[in-house]
């Protein structure tokens, strides 16, 4: 549908949006299922990942930055404007240049899982030299940027994803593939990720060692649970942070990260891509092509 083009608050830019990234929490806001700790006004744009290119600023805002090519974790307080969109206003604060070694498509793949894999592994979990780390769902798009990341700060890698999905959490950086519909983890881990929740986040208590970390990005750790166990759980819900995102951006363009697996499709088959998303078992990122 045809909505008016949106201003930017005093703080904010005005992007307009060449891709958007297609996350799993999109489909769930379209089903309603987050709407008890997630506000929303309508009509709503579905949408958080953006990369672009700033055409406005608010007044507070300095004017040089009209014209810069940015990437962004577009997310605000209510949803109702998203990245699914021509133009999109978002925070300055979180806008930042977009990866020069990236397309414009491969940056719309990166914001929102990036910074899950950030905030989770290495903002809490402090991944870190000679740490055994077990990150489940590797070949997703929050899982393959936590294998890079903790590749990348020397923890000994191993990850869950199907076999015919192996080669290419290897080449990420995964030490070990465990090929979850055939065999479980039997091993303790310093860290454990939990990117799919349910049974899996009920496996992973029993994956930490005494003293290690456990950490979800679906499920709230029951704390008496872990005291009793002997280890350090956490939930975590990420959240816009340019600064992170700007150290992201630089780990990308030196090469210590890639960008993943990409799949694009043009805005008119956004419905097609979130039931994909929906569906699961995605290797890498959907993209939405917008302009």
């Amino acid at each position: 549908m045809e909505l008016p083009q949106p201003e930017p608050a005093a703080d904010e830019v005005l992007i307009q949006v060449a891709y958007a990234g297609v996350n799993p929490v999109d489909w769930k806001v379209r089903e309603g299922y987050l709407k008890e700790r997630m506000p929303s006004r309508f009509p709503l744009i579905l949408g958080w990942d953006v990369a672009g290119r700033i055409v406005t600023v608010g007044s507070n805002v300095s004017p040089q930055r009209v014209g810069e090519l940015v990437f962004a974790y577009a997310r605000k307080p209510v949803a109702q404007w998203g990245t699914y969109a021509e133009f999109v206003a978002c925070e300055a604060a979180h806008v930042v240049p977009a990866p020069k070694s990236l397309s414009l498509r491969d940056a719309a793949a990166i914001p929102i899982a990036t910074l899950t894999a950030w905030q989770s592994i290495v903002e809490w979990g402090h991944v870190g030299e000679g740490q055994r780390v077990l990150i489940h769902a590797g070949a997703g798009g929050v899982g393959g940027m936590a294998i890079q990341l903790a590749h990348h700060f020397g923890a000994h890698v191993t990850t869950t994803a199907s076999e015919r999905h192996h080669a290419y959490v290897k080449q990420l950086g995964a030490d070990v593939a465990i090929d979850y519909t055939k065999a479980k983890v039997t091993e303790t881990f310093d860290l454990v990720f939990d990117t799919v929740g349910g049974k899996v986040f009920e496996a992973a208590w029993e994956q930490v060692r005494s003293g290690g970390k456990l950490v979800s990005i679906l499920e709230q750790p029951d704390p008496q649970r872990a005291k009793s166990q002997g280890i350090y759980a956490q939930y975590v819900n990420v959240h816009p942070d340019g600064g992170q995102l700007l150290q992201i951006a630089q780990l990308l363009d030196s090469g210590a990260l890639k960008a993943p697996e990409v799949r694009e499709f043009p805005l008119e088959q956004a419905v097609e891509a979130l039931e994909i998303q929906r569906q699961g078992h995605t290797q890498g990122k959907l993209v939405i092509k917008v302009s």
